[in-house]
């Protein structure tokens, strides 16, 4: 209790009792006080029953479901929307790369640099910048509707919207003691050409969702439909 709060509540106290010294004589205090303490009793019992309902709440499975919107975006919805919902992507990502030192990765191209006569509703995955943080939205073979949209998070400092309460940042154990074990998990050799690290891949299939972690901390996450094809 901060100094204020005592002052005022010792100034009620003392106030109450210099009423009742200049009072007992003329007022009938004996059923004033007996209401007041039935009140009281009455807020306690009031109190005690929503504490006790938010703990059993509280000690309740959660209760999961398919993932199906993510980042503002929903699947199955079509480049026209996603652009009139979030705008132009800054970057798109190119065909994979089948030679050379890039091999097994998708070139990032701003959109005010790509071929000539391109645009970018002729590529499948677009990306939307932020701070720390980037959203990609991946569209099925046919560019006709989204298939996954994930967010990658740059310093793991809850800079994405939130999975099932999930965020970037949590810890490997945080997620498996909300969402149970996970169907898939594997490491996995960084892909990018010169440098060395592992990072762990884990995914739910029958909630639609997936994490990427590094040192045991999610960085990157999101949600795809039953047909999303990883890395492809």
């Amino acid at each position: 209790m901060s100094l204020g709060s005592a002052i005022v509540l010792s100034s009620v106290v003392i106030a109450v009792v210099m009423l009742y010294g200049l009072t007992k004589d003329r007022w009938r205090w004996g059923p004033f006080v007996k209401r007041a303490n039935l009140t009281f009793l009455a807020i306690v019992a009031i109190t005690g029953t929503i504490a006790g309902a938010l703990y059993i709440w509280n000690q309740l499975p959660l209760a999961l479901a398919r993932q199906t919107e993510y980042a503002g975006l929903r699947l199955g919805i079509s480049q026209d929307e996603v652009i009139y919902i979030k705008g132009v992507p800054q970057t798109v990502n190119g065909e994979l790369e089948t030679e050379g030192p890039l091999k097994g990765s998708r070139p990032t191209i701003e959109k005010d640099k790509l071929e000539k006569g391109k645009q970018v509703r002729d590529y499948d995955d677009w990306a939307y910048n932020g701070d720390y943080s980037r959203i990609n939205v991946t569209f099925n073979m046919k560019k006709t509707a989204v298939t996954a949209i994930q967010c990658y998070s740059s310093d793991k400092l809850s800079r994405c919207p939130p999975i099932l309460g999930i965020r970037d940042g949590d810890s490997e154990k945080t997620v498996i003691d909300r969402l149970g074990v996970p169907a898939i998990s594997r490491i996995e050799r960084l892909s990018i050409p010169g440098v060395e690290g592992a990072t762990k891949y884990i995914s739910y299939p029958n909630l639609g969702i997936n994490f990427h972690l590094e040192k045991e901390q999610v960085y990157y996450m999101g949600i795809n439909d039953s047909k999303y094809e990883r890395g492809s």
